[in-house]
């Protein structure tokens, strides 16, 4: 009897516990997405099948750019369950509804969902939204203020960003087929924020300015723009702009609260025409800008000598170019002035919303012969885009006078001739010599007492001068030994700035900033050959071969060499920079 009641106990066991059969479910985090954004599904298997599921066929239309599996285990009335959980990040391959059809796992079969893939446009919309649903929170436009630009003239392009919610986070990103047709560069440091009312709504207006400038003619797209940020959902402080009191998308005190919501925005295509350069313009030479000055200087003004090295500095300043669409200013060469022409130097600024470009060219000048030279003209065509007309700016043609200079430099220092005495005058001194010392030993004697402290002085004085003349010695070995090391290395920008160093100790000049002051002191003929050879090198493409042993050889002579001083040199400024 006992037994028939224990087998109908077990049986009402079994029939009051929860029958517990095998599930398998698809999730994805979100209904409505962006071109671009990634979507994330995930797969639940509630059995104890070691297998997994198969989506291959979820391939057809996403990429995968996440994977990760994880376990869950529970127990309910005593009955140990596990879930299993495969989450996968999808990349759409393309817009509109896509179905995510049912994926198989040990005979189940799971539901399917639905997503809406929307193209990226100018306006983002928020997904999931409790009211306003599809309703635009985001836009992005662009907007140039001259419709009407020649090839390489300066447009401003204005990108303005509305936000209604407060972003968190974001980048404004140039495309990489606009970067073909324009120069593009921007105008401000930091964009415009305002705040206006929009359709009733509160509104954050973000400006950005770009000076843009078209690489060819015809119809051509406006640069497209694209930006990539997020912003918290579900948070709301009753600010729409809360992040950007911290910065323009700096991540603010909102993303520590609520879900991060990507937000993905382009520019409209718009179509542009650029007019072409005028007609019979060398595309080199075409400069379309608002204005032109153009100003010259030489280092000295009279006093030219043969040999005498002065530099002719020509600055052209332009509004509405960069850099790279400046044209090359020819510089004439002229019979008689031996000439040296530097690479221009470029200074670019941001005057109001115009790129205003100086250039700076440098030429250096060595007269070779006597007489009245002529610094040639310069003329600089542009196009004046305000006017649509060639204007020409002109620098006159500048006479110098060269005066002759006896003989070339003297690699010799020779003391200067006295003539010899004959033998009857010189033992007439020798025998007046104990006369003269006996005369004037009380005056030297009396004399020394008299001025003690100022042959002290003197004597200090030559001291500490020799002392001055030890350490600059040692000093100047130093850089001799750089100058040698830098120009076996084929260093020879350091070789340049060893040798200034050496040649102001050498010469006692701190005045000396170039080859052709360094010349002006050496005064050795050969050696200003080596460094007209190695400035070639350094400021030109010139491809002539330097002979670092025999310029070392004479560089060392030279060094060696005590140089007689033979008066005072101009030394010119700027020179071989």
């Amino acid at each position: 009897m006992k037994f028939i009641k224990f087998i109908c106990f077990f049986v009402c066991c079994l029939l009051s516990t929860p029958s517990f059969s095998d599930e398998l479910n698809l999730s994805i985090d979100k209904k409505v997405i962006s071109e671009g954004d990634v979507l994330y599904l995930t797969i639940s298997y509630d059995g104890d099948s070691h297998e997994k599921p198969d989506f291959s066929h979820i391939l057809e239309d996403f990429v995968v750019t996440h994977n990760s599996t994880s376990r869950q285990y529970s127990m309910i009335n005593g009955v140990v369950t596990q879930t299993k959980k495969w989450t996968i990040g999808l990349k759409p391959l393309k817009t509109g509804k896509i179905t995510i059809k049912p994926v198989k796992l040990d005979g189940l079969t799971s539901n399917y969902e639905e997503v809406e893939v929307k193209e990226l446009s100018n306006v983002a919309y928020v997904p999931d939204s409790n009211e306003n649903i599809n309703s635009p929170y985001f836009q992005i436009e662009q907007k140039l203020e001259n419709n009407s630009l020649y090839l390489n003239q300066q447009g401003v392009l204005w990108v303005t960003i509305y936000d209604s919610i407060g972003l968190n986070n974001g980048s404004l990103n140039i495309d990489e087929k606009s970067k073909e047709d324009w120069l593009i560069l921007p105008i401000l440091e930091k964009p415009i924020i305002n705040q206006e009312t929009i359709n009733n709504k509160k509104m954050n207006v973000i400006n950005f300015a770009f000076a843009v400038f078209p690489q060819k003619s015809g119809d051509i797209l406006l640069p497209l723009f694209s930006f990539e940020g997020d912003y918290v959902k579900n948070v709301d402080f009753g600010l729409a702009n809360l992040s950007n009191q911290f910065g323009l998308f700096g991540g603010g005190i909102q993303s520590m609260f609520g879900e991060t919501v990507p937000v993905r925005m382009k520019t409209k295509e718009k179509t542009i025409k650029i007019k072409p350069a005028i007609n019979n313009v060398n595309i080199q030479q075409w400069f379309p800008v608002k204005s032109v000055n153009v100003s010259s200087s030489v280092s000295q003004t009279n006093g030219f000598m043969v040999g005498d090295a002065f530099s002719y500095e020509i600055k052209v300043r332009a509004v509405g170019v960069t850099q790279s669409l400046f044209p090359l200013i020819n510089i004439k060469a002229v019979e008689g002035l031996k000439q040296y022409q530097e690479k221009p130097e470029f200074v670019e600024e941001v005057v109001g919303k115009d790129i205003v470009t100086t250039a700076t060219y440098n030429v250096v000048y060595i007269p070779e012969k006597s007489g009245e030279l002529s610094i040639p003209s310069v003329d600089v065509y542009w196009f004046n885009v305000n006017k649509d007309l060639v204007e020409i700016s002109s620098l006159k043609e500048q006479k110098i006078k060269v005066k002759p200079r006896d003989g070339k430099y003297d690699n010799n220092v020779t003391e200067p001739i006295v003539p010899l005495k004959k033998e009857a005058e010189k033992q007439e001194a020798s025998d007046n010599d104990t006369v003269i010392t006996n005369n004037y030993f009380d005056f030297v004697l009396s004399f020394a007492e008299k001025y003690l402290k100022e042959i002290i002085g003197v004597f200090a004085f030559i001291l500490l001068w020799l002392l001055y003349r030890k350490k600059n010695k040692k000093t100047a070995n130093i850089y001799t030994k750089q100058v040698i090391k830098a120009l076996r290395a084929r260093d020879y920008k350091q070789a340049k700035s060893c040798l200034i160093e050496w040649a102001k100790i050498k010469f006692e000049k701190n005045d000396i900033n170039n080859f052709r002051d360094i010349v002006l002191y050496a005064r050795n003929y050969e050696f200003e050959k080596q460094l007209d050879i190695l400035n070639k090198i350094l400021y030109s493409d010139s491809e002539e071969a330097l002979n670092v042993k025999y310029f070392i050889k004479i560089f060392e002579a030279i060094d060696k060499q005590k140089i007689k001083k033979k008066g005072e040199h101009d030394v010119l400024p700027n020179l071989y920079k």
